[in-house]
């Protein structure tokens, strides 16, 4: 860059700084109420793309990281048991996966990372967990449905501040939600399909009320499960408002969700076991049994408003309430043995002595005559409470979009386990629980980052940089993991400063190149900040120390989008270098095993995409798309458990996604076919990759959606849908690991994928 071009962007910056200052003032304000509406619109942002503008993947061509977007249409012709999560799958690197219908037991890989190393959000707000980092889970907490979306935005990698979120390794995941319109009606449906499922729901838009727009709706789904003893229900409410103020410069939404899931949760199977008795095939509630309820609140309140032609704001506060609990049922009689050798032997039973460190003061022998029969049912309770505070300001100038903001958030969760002989567990503290652990966690992480428009749009520039602060506390309660006394207490503190850049260059405009490069971080959640106690060389119980710094990623992504007439391509290549790595390591000189920063991890890959629109055929209309990924890992140890180093390759994958989009008039109808590789396993005792894989899969699947208008009926139209999942009646495991039979050899457990499914919905609009 020339001196003339540095000193127009050192004094554009210096203007763009000096506004802000002076814009937040009262004479801001009243320039604001001054200043015509229509001139306000006029403004342009960098960012901003008009409808005319080219797209590839729903991103612009300028963007300068990697991103993609699935919109209403991929929605509207899901399954109505398809979680928001599964319909990532459409996107090259993602596999999500569901032992049962609406997400239960969900598992999700994103370009290799698994859940809790890639942020979810929805309207920008977090949906992890503050204390585990999960969003969604192996069991059923859900925060969210394919009621409650418009779309999805997916930025990869790193990304720049503003979108990426509090342990945005792999990426960022953004539910869009879905909002109120202007136009009056009222709607309910009914569906059935495959597994006994039913449905049924029931919407009111209100349109304009004195200015207030308001969305609210209730879904209700039952289902059998496509395997034995998994029984789902699920209850979602939901709630969208609007209401404009400032002559439209400014507006005040709010989204309340409250979903309400009570599951039997699917159990792995051995896949010897699937062979023998069936796809189906689960144990029997005589020998083990699961029961999750979970009862999920997510409220934002989010405030937009154009103080002028420069300077916009965005001010989100949001609440998070999870409520949830696991009632767990093992048979004593239901332990490893030659009759039984596939059952992973479980120490909470027949080896799990409560007495040998003077607590809890519980004694199953006395009242159910043995440890095992005392301890065949286990609860555990959770409740987790977050409020957070997201601030943004938005400066724009000609050729700059300057953007200063911040992730702040206050969590508590108080979570327990405790062991009985009925179902009418107690929970009591130093009697019998095997912890109860009260965790806070304080997080804000502020940030800056500009869009720069170079040379007539030729390049953008977009730095950003961010700083992180965590602080986490965590309390345990007398239990039988901590005896030595009440309310030990550990706490961490993290601080990292992540510097992001982003560069596109567009010298023609069906074609441009982006480059981008990003830190981020990974903070130590509660159970790598407080170990159990240990039994040192001495005999001694101690608490174990902890050393622990953050993980952290250095991400480098390069690729390239092309748009000319009806044809798009994209290419994306990426490299992670991830140090820093938790893990557990053991001193043979004090006996003590202890979480430390071990290890290194190279994540890449490459991702293609392309999209093609024939136009009218025959008939109707026709558009083709496909995508593939290749994603590897290799994972380097320093030590652990007393193993020299090593490099490991594991979670190497790729996918194909192939389909086809058809309208004629009114009817929507797509086919998607849908490739995952083989997978490497993870060993269930020691985590290590090994030689077992899950075997890779092909799906076919098929929506179709009609609406047909009424007339001269009080209804104005009806809604027919039909989803034909897994056509070719596919079996597959959706998820697997690694685990060790009675004869000491490694066997593949895992849960198994949706078979042939078929359903239909009717939805009447008034």
């Amino acid at each position: 860059m020339n001196s003339q071009s540095k000193r127009k962007v050192n004094h554009t910056i210096f203007l763009a700084l000096t506004i802000l200052i002076f814009d937040v003032s009262a004479q801001a304000n009243t320039l604001t109420r001054n200043t015509p509406a229509q001139k306000i619109k006029k403004s342009v942002y960098v960012g901003e793309v008009s409808k005319k503008a080219k797209e590839v993947d729903g991103v612009p061509m300028n963007s300068t990281y990697a991103s993609s977007y699935i919109g209403k249409r991929a929605i509207k012709l899901a399954s109505p048991v398809t979680s928001p999560q599964e319909l990532l799958n459409r996107r090259p690197g993602i596999v999500a996966t569901a032992g049962g219908p609406l997400g239960v037991r969900q598992h999700i890989r994103f370009r290799g990372f698994s859940d809790g190393a890639f942020t979810e959000e929805f309207d920008g707000v977090p949906l992890n967990n503050a204390f585990t980092g999960y969003s969604v889970s192996r069991a059923n907490r859900i925060p969210i449905t394919i009621n409650n979306i418009s779309g999805v935005k997916i930025y990869d990698g790193v990304n720049n501040p503003s979108v990426s979120g509090p342990q945005s390794l792999g990426g960022t995941i953004n539910y869009l939600p879905k909002k109120p319109t202007k136009n009056f009606y009222v709607s309910g449906g009914l569906g059935y399909g495959s597994f006994d499922t039913f449905l049924w729901n029931a919407t009111v838009n209100t349109g304009s009320l004195y200015g207030l727009q308001s969305y609210l709706s209730y879904n209700r789904q039952t289902s059998n499960g496509w395997v034995a003893n998994s029984q789902t229900q699920n209850s979602n409410y939901y709630y969208a408002g609007l209401i404009p103020y400032d002559h439209g410069q400014g507006k005040i939404s709010l989204y309340a969700i409250v979903n309400r899931n009570i599951a039997n949760k699917p159990r792995s199977i051995a896949a010897s076991l699937i062979a023998q008795y069936g796809y189906d095939y689960s144990y029997p509630p005589s020998l083990r049994s699961d029961l999750y309820k979970d009862t999920k609140l997510t409220a934002i309140l989010d405030d937009k408003n154009i103080v002028n032609q420069y300077l916009s704001t965005n001010f989100k506060f949001y609440v998070k309430n999870n409520i949830e609990s696991e009632l767990e049922y093992h048979n004593p009689d239901f332990q490893q043995s030659p009759q039984y050798p596939y059952v992973y032997k479980n120490l909470y039973f027949s080896d799990y002595d409560l007495y040998e460190k003077g607590a809890p003061t519980y004694d199953p022998k006395a009242l159910f005559g043995s440890v095992a029969n005392g301890t065949d049912y286990r609860y555990a309770p959770t409740v987790t409470t977050t409020v957070g505070f997201i601030p943004q300001f938005i400066l724009t100038l000609p050729d700059n979009v300057i953007t200063v903001g911040a992730q702040t958030y206050f969590a508590k969760q108080h979570d327990g386990e405790f062991y009985y002989g009925n179902a009418n567990v107690p929970q009591i503290s130093g009697y019998n629980d095997t912890y109860d652990e009260h965790d806070t966690r304080i997080f804000a992480s502020p940030y800056i980052q500009d869009d720069i428009r170079l040379f007539n749009g030729l390049l953008h520039v977009t730095p950003g940089i961010k700083y992180i602060f965590s602080h986490i506390t965590t309390s345990e309660d007398i239990g039988y993991e901590y005896p030595l006394g009440e309310n030990l207490t550990a706490s961490s503190n993290t601080s990292f400063v992540a510097p992001s850049v982003g560069i596109n260059l567009h010298p023609w405009q069906p074609l441009s190149f982006y480059f981008a490069w990003g830190k981020n971080v990974r903070v130590p959640y509660a159970a790598e900040t407080y170990d159990a106690i240990q039994k040192n060389k001495a005999g001694e119980y101690v608490v174990a120390p902890i050393h622990l710094q953050p993980e952290y990623v250095n991400d480098y992504e390069f690729g390239t989008r092309f748009h000319y007439a009806h044809a798009q391509l994209s290419v994306k290549l990426y490299r992670e270098n991830l140090t820093n790595i938790f893990n557990s390591v053991r001193n043979p000189i004090t006996g003590l095993s202890i979480e430390i920063n071990n290890g290194n991890e190279l994540a890449q890959g490459i991702e293609l995409g392309a999209r093609y629109t024939f136009g009218h055929i025959l008939l109707g209309s026709w558009q083709g798309y496909a995508n593939y990924s290749l994603n590897t890992r290799k994972y380097e140890y320093t030590t652990s458990y007393d193993v020299p180093g090593e490099s490991v390759d594991g979670s190497n994958y790729s996918t194909i996604n192939v389909g086809l989009n058809w309208n004629w008039g009114s009817l929507q109808a797509n086919l998607n076919g849908r490739y995952v590789s083989a997978r490497r396993l993870h060993n269930y005792i020691t985590g290590r990759i090994g030689k077992l894989t899950v075997p890779a899969y092909f799906l076919l699947d098929l929506g179709m959606n009609d609406r047909i208008k009424l007339h001269n009926t009080f209804a104005k139209s009806v809604d027919l849908s039909l989803t034909l999942d897994n056509l070719l009646n596919r079996q597959y495991f959706a998820y697997g690991y690694a685990n060790k039979d009675y004869y000491h050899q490694y066997y593949l457990d895992g849960e198994v994928g949706m078979p042939r499914a078929v359903f239909g919905t009717v939805t009447v609009r008034f």
